[in-house]
């Protein structure tokens, strides 16, 4: 069986496995009664979906697989034969095979598909943690927001209280030195400090 391109209508259909033979020879292998039924679908595009028996007939005669003529038949009465898409993947005479080729091909496309899940598991962790990475930044850049305004306040405190007082940040620095401060015997007492006349 040759491959099917896409959205090929049943007279294309027809015309692409004729193979030389007349309408008559493919009715009869088709296992009809006269030729009239594959002679009309070959020239004229259905109204309607035919019989069952139609369909499995021109698989048989066309030596295409049952899904072909559907699909083909489809796009003749103005359907799309696969309007949603497919996960699905075909291949083409793929029942012909021997069976030890079947298993090799089902095993592979089974290991893809588990390669392909992990891959896409891999892809959806490293998504997330991107995204708390992100969240966990923008906290941060919020704390350090809040800081600096704190920052901020703190020294405008300081520069009243220095503008108050007329107490220069030196002063401050030097008298918190002298508090703490002590002298060889000790602590500094009320009697070390110089007496005012």
């Amino acid at each position: 069986m040759a491959n099917q391109p896409e959205n090929q209508n049943l007279q294309a259909l027809i015309r692409d496995h004729l193979n030389g033979r007349t309408y008559a020879e493919l009715a009869r292998e088709c296992g009809f009664n006269n030729r009239a039924t594959v002679q009309r679908l070959a020239t004229k595009d259905p109204v309607d979906f035919p019989s069952t028996e139609t369909l499995l007939g021109l698989a048989r005669g066309l030596k295409v697989s049952i899904g072909a003529v559907v699909s083909a038949t489809a796009v003749s009465v103005g359907l799309d034969p696969n309007p949603y898409g497919s996960s699905d993947l075909i291949i083409q005479n793929g029942k012909t095979l021997p069976k030890e080729s079947q298993d090799m091909l089902i095993n592979m496309a089974t290991q893809m598909l588990w390669w392909h899940e992990q891959y896409e598991l891999k892809i959806d962790r490293a998504q997330d943690k991107l995204a708390e990475t992100e969240n966990k930044l923008a906290r941060t850049e919020h704390d350090l927001e809040h800081i600096e305004s704190d920052l901020a306040i703190s020294k405008e405190v300081i520069e009243r209280l220095q503008a108050a007082t007329g107490t220069k940040r030196s002063d401050v620095t030097l008298a918190a030195d002298t508090s703490g401060r002590q002298g060889e015997g000790g602590t500094f007492e009320h009697d070390d400090l110089p007496h005012t006349p």
